[in-house]
């Protein structure tokens, strides 16, 4: 019995070998062997760190507060810049809507500083943050607010903001 297993063994380690040579002989032709006539080689080492980074989204998003827009863990390459743009269900602009009438309301997007001393209006698939290659962290605020009460009472109106993100 301990025969057919040596026999085994042998058998199976020679066909290892005889593969390890094949194997070995497709990839020998892409190395380079040093010797006493050539005793110097160069190799190229490469790495690859593809971009990435984190964009911070509030849950939600209340009529004349300022919402936090955070991208963080930023890694893109030099030259690139990552945009984050807004969007709304009305590609015409900024309208919330009251489900069962249909009625909308106008409302206004602003982006800006923490004390929004510095707001600008956003139009619909305008860029809210801008990170360029080498910031690591950029944070930007929005508000949306409503001019006047437009609303009729008791109800609820609402839109959806879509954020992308994209890095060009």
């Amino acid at each position: 019995m301990k025969k057919k297993h040596a026999i085994l063994f042998g058998s199976t380690a020679m066909l290892t070998l005889a593969l390890a040579g094949s194997v070995g002989a497709v990839a020998a032709s892409a190395d380079t062997d040093l010797g006493p006539s050539s005793t110097t080689t160069t190799v190229e080492i490469t790495y690859n760190v593809a971009d990435s980074w984190k964009v911070t989204i509030p849950a939600s998003i209340t009529i004349g507060e300022a919402a936090k827009i955070s991208a963080t863990d930023v890694y893109i390459a030099d030259g690139s810049t990552l945009k984050v743009t807004l969007k709304g269900v009305d590609e015409s602009g900024w309208k919330l809507k009251e489900a069962s009438t249909s009625k909308t309301i106008d409302y206004t997007v602003k982006k800006g500083d923490e004390q929004n001393t510095q707001e600008t209006t956003v139009n619909v698939n305008d860029s809210i943050l801008e990170v360029t290659g080498g910031e690591t962290k950029k944070d930007s605020y929005i508000k949306a607010e409503v001019e006047g009460n437009k609303s009729t009472g008791g109800k609820d109106y609402k839109d959806t903001l879509t954020f992308t993100a994209t890095v060009a």
